[in-house]
């Protein structure tokens, strides 16, 4: 069960239809097993092509360390995921 703590936000966002991205980060407090709280925060940088350039990801990390310098900014960014390959992602949008 989720405590209603639970935060959620755009940070920043490019509708471009075809550039477009957004920096998403959520913070949560939940609860575990035997009533213990849980702790948890995540940020995501979500684009419309199959990947973004270096110069953008860049900004998009500054972007996080400026507005949520709380952050654990060392510990992140450890996952890239890329459109394409088996993922046929086109085919489920349209």
């Amino acid at each position: 069960m989720l405590s209603k703590k639970k935060k959620v936000a755009i940070i920043d966002v490019d509708t471009d239809a075809d550039n477009g991205y957004a920096l998403l980060y959520t913070c949560a407090t939940d609860w575990w097993m035997f009533g213990v709280p849980r702790h948890t925060e995540n940020a995501w940088i979500i684009g419309r092509r199959d990947s973004l350039d270096q110069d953008t990801i860049d900004k998009l990390k500054q972007t996080l360390k400026d507005k949520v310098p709380d952050y654990n900014h060392e510990a992140v960014w450890t996952t890239s995921t890329t459109q394409g390959g088996d993922c046929k992602y086109n085919a489920v949008l349209t």
